[in-house]
């Protein structure tokens, strides 16, 4: 069974710095599961939609886990609640976040040998986390990962931790191991060792993720299709009725 997880919370402005604020006003997230839904069942009928979220956020129709944020801004909320979720689910799990929608079967997406598989994008070289893969087989290895993910997320700089701060603390963990180098012109694609864990890189952009682009969805047809930046979030309900054809 695959579990895909997004994340979603009602956003309080005042533990916010300006990026999230911006995109809260300019894009409804909130409506955008719905249409996430919709996409993901046409191709997952049998899979499981849950979205993980905070005691506050009221959710119509769809199944939620909930966690405790209370005090976190938006970054921090979407670490602990990652790691809250590993540790709960027993499938096999698409992380994500709420702009985005799905264009085939995510079954796919497990078809290598890892226990987290995360996706990379160039000039510079940085993690892309718009999903992250994981399995279920080695859980306290995953469970350790998510955790020291979360450590780190909480010594990084008070600008760093309002924005892009879920990410940053994904590629700081590579650069620690040594799997990613921002200097290097060369993407770290393929598999790699982490103390055991078994971890498995991608490239953004490709038909596990991609960007949506002037006329079609993406290139290659991706299995998950990304809205980030306000001009191609304009874009969503002419994709969304494009995928429900």
């Amino acid at each position: 069974m695959i579990t895909l997880a997004p994340f979603y919370k009602e956003v309080d402005i005042r533990t916010e710095g300006i990026e999230v604020n911006e995109m809260s006003s300019i894009f409804d997230y909130k409506a955008n599961l719905y249409r996430m839904y919709s996409t993901f069942k046409k191709h997952n009928p049998s899979h499981n939609f849950v979205v993980t979220t905070d005691n506050k956020t009221k959710l119509k129709g769809l199944n939620v886990f909930r966690t405790n944020m209370e005090g976190q801004n938006i970054m921090e909320s979407f670490c602990s609640s990652n790691l809250e979720f590993i540790k709960h689910s027993n499938d096999n799990v698409v992380l994500c976040g709420a702009d985005h929608l799905i264009n085939g079967n995510v079954e796919k997406l497990f078809v290598e040998d890892f226990d987290i598989a995360l996706a990379v994008v160039g000039n510079p070289i940085r993690i892309n986390n718009t999903i992250v893969l994981v399995k279920n087989k080695n859980k306290n290895l995953v469970i350790d990962f998510f955790k020291r993910r979360y450590d780190v997320y909480k010594v990084l700089t008070a600008e760093e931790k309002l924005w892009f701060g879920d990410q940053l603390s994904l590629q700081r963990i590579l650069e620690q191991e040594k799997i990613l180098d921002t200097k290097s012109q060369n993407l770290p694609l393929g598999h790699f060792n982490i103390q055991g864990l078994k971890l498995f890189i991608f490239q953004y952009g490709s038909w596990y993720v991609n960007s949506v682009k002037k006329s079609i969805p993406a290139i290659d047809n991706p299995i998950i299709v990304d809205f980030k930046g306000p001009k191609r979030k304009k874009r969503i309900d002419e994709i969304y009725q494009g995928l429900m054809r």
